[in-house]
């Protein structure tokens, strides 16, 4: 099993905290990033729960109108692995919001079993609640689903229990006697042919609370987006180094890799000279020649990018900035005048400042080998450059740039997630930045 994953269960069967494994125990020694794990606590567990996760670096995630569900994602750089847990306070069912609640989380704790580290629920929960979950909250029975409820049939022990819970949450008329012969020979179609049915017997339970739920879930969700939108949850980082450490590369590979959504913005100010940081002031413009509006067309360039880069973070993506205004602090490799000079700081100080910095830290030697271009001297003037950047931007942290891109992409990933922790975790708060430092 996974480190991180023993250590959640561990703790809580250290405090004593009553859940369980809702389905897929065996899948848990490797888990698979496209799937969560899904617990049950009790209710009044919960809080206990949230803080005992906290503590293991997992970062909880909005989920307004998504109850009784609860997201909560954490990554471990030594595996390179993501673990999102989605813990449920109630067992409830339906499609897009779950809004019909049943009584079964009680009994469904108060029968759990042990399974090595954790707890499991017992065959007979375990199969009436998954085939509720395949019938009224997918509408469908997939392979892997229609294997387990046949192991699951052939675990039961007794068969009266499933019935009772078959008449109660499932059909009236349905009794394990009938259910078995259907799951053994795959025959889903009988089962799904019923959904509606099933959806009207469970409504029952709860009519008015059913009527509330399906009007205020959707009216919750759309409120979370357009509050996350003024009040964003994700922030941006931007990538500095000299030609050769790999920004680009990281740029993708996070991108890819991530488990949030990630947009990649280039914010480097020479575009067609990538490999010149240094070697030309932007000021001029290509058609008319007249300085001030080559200045204009690149501030508005830049706020540009900008601009389109905190719309992303208003919708919830972590934004990695290729590069930054900051370039324009590097010396030039000739004498400027003072207007000159005045440019490239207007420039450098463009935008605000990213809310994290990485810095991929690699000798000028290792940087020439890799690409060739410029000069081993050069790259290291320039490197020196950007560590002294550290003085006036805190929130800059280096990373070793001499790694393989892998060893890098982990490392990053890490220090990228370690800020998540800080920003929502317990007692987060939203850095603000001014004038370069966090405030």
């Amino acid at each position: 099993m996974n480190k991180l994953l023993a250590r959640v269960f561990a703790l809580l069967n250290q405090e004593s905290i009553p859940y369980c494994v809702l389905r897929w125990v065996d899948e848990l020694e490797q888990p698979d990033e496209g799937h969560d794990v899904d617990l049950l606590v009790q209710r009044r567990e919960f809080a206990r729960m949230r803080h005992a996760l906290t503590d293991l670096g997992f970062v909880p995630l909005p989920a307004w109108g998504h109850a009784p569900h609860h997201f909560f994602v954490a990554y471990e750089e030594d595996s390179d692995c993501w673990i999102k847990l989605d813990i449920v306070t109630d067992i409830a069912f339906g499609r897009p919001a779950h809004v019909l609640y049943t009584p079964l989380a009680d009994i469904c704790l108060q029968n759990r079993c042990r399974h090595d580290l954790t707890f499991v629920l017992s065959p007979e929960e375990e199969l009436v609640t998954l085939l509720l979950h395949c019938v009224v909250d997918e509408g469908g029975i997939t392979p892997r689903e229609g294997s387990r409820l046949k192991f699951l049939c052939d675990q039961v022990v007794d068969q009266q229990y499933v019935t009772l819970l078959l008449t109660t949450y499932y059909l009236p008329d349905m009794s394990f006697s009938k259910l078995a012969p259907l799951i053994q020979v795959a025959d889903w179609e009988t089962l799904l042919a019923r959904r509606n049915e099933t959806k009207g017997y469970l409504t029952r339970l709860d009519r008015l609370g059913t009527f509330f739920r399906q009007v205020g879930y959707p009216a919750l969700r759309k409120l979370e987006r357009v509050i996350c939108f003024f009040r964003p949850q994700t922030f941006t980082v931007a990538l500095l180094a000299p030609d050769g450490a790999g920004k680009s590369t990281l740029a993708t590979n996070i991108e890819k890799s991530f488990l949030l959504p990630v947009r990649s913005i280039y914010m480097g100010l020479y575009p067609g000279r990538r490999n010149r940081i240094g070697s030309e002031v932007p000021g001029i413009h290509r058609r008319t020649g007249v300085p001030v509006l080559g200045l204009l067309g690149h501030l508005c360039t830049q706020w540009k990018r900008y601009f389109l880069a905190r719309y992303h973070v208003a919708c919830g993506r972590l934004v990695i900035f290729d590069r930054y205004t900051y370039d324009a602090l590097l010396p030039p490799n000739q004498s400027m005048s003072r207007i000159k000079r005045w440019r490239r700081w207007l420039l450098a100080h463009a935008c605000p400042a990213p809310e994290f910095i990485l810095f991929l830290d690699a000798p000028g030697k290792l940087l020439y080998a890799r690409k060739g271009e410029g000069s081993a001297a050069a790259l290291e003037q320039q490197r020196q450059h950007y560590r002294a950047l550290k003085l006036d931007f805190p929130q800059m942290i280096m990373v070793d740039a001499t790694q393989s891109a892998d060893q890098v992409r982990r490392q990053a990933t890490s220090l990228i997630w370690n800020r998540y922790v800080r920003r929502l975790g317990p007692g987060g708060r939203k850095p603000r930045l001014m004038g370069g430092r966090e405030g």
